[in-house]
């Protein structure tokens, strides 16, 4: 626990004689400026530096990795980022997921792009976690289809969908 006389910052570490020695770890979340020479440690009085919005940092690292494509986060000093939930693609880290559109679909989490509904498949909602196969008697002609067109009864491949 840091002492009261000890400044906080963003109550992830403590500095001005709150650690015994004169070096300390980089926190996670952090970064650190002049280093003593081993990596990731920090003179004690200068500042560890919180990661920007759509980077992140280990415990010890001293410096900052922008998240993975299909992670983000969205909070300044961040340990990890999140993966993109199901329904959602993550574009850019710094950003928060967004839904997949009319036609598309994401499955898995931590995807980068939404995958377009296959042939003979739609769907109708944006944030899909799948496609729905065309109806017998109705026609989705193209990927992504957002719909499906009725086909007339008289005609042939009418039955099956397509």
């Amino acid at each position: 626990m840091c002492k009261a006389t000890s400044i906080i910052v963003i109550s992830f570490y403590c500095f001005l004689n709150a650690f015994g020695s004169k070096t300390s770890t980089c926190p996670a979340g952090f970064y650190c400026l002049q280093n003593t020479g081993r990596s990731g440690s920090f003179n004690k009085h200068i500042t560890p530096i919180p990661c920007a919005i759509g980077t992140y940092s280990n415990y010890g690292d001293g410096f900052c990795k922008p998240c993975e494509p299909g992670y983000y986060t969205m909070q300044k000093g961040s340990a990890s980022c999140d993966p993109c939930p199901t329904g959602s693609m993550c574009k850019v880290p710094d950003r928060n997921p967004e839904l997949c559109p009319i036609g598309t679909y994401s499955s898995c989490i931590a995807q980068e792009r939404c995958t377009p509904c296959p042939l003979r498949t739609y769907n109708v909602q944006a944030g899909s976690t799948h496609c729905i196969k065309c109806p017998a008697g109705a026609r989705c002609d193209h990927n992504a289809s957002s719909s499906f067109v009725n086909i007339p009864a008289n005609a042939k491949w009418a039955q099956h969908g397509v």
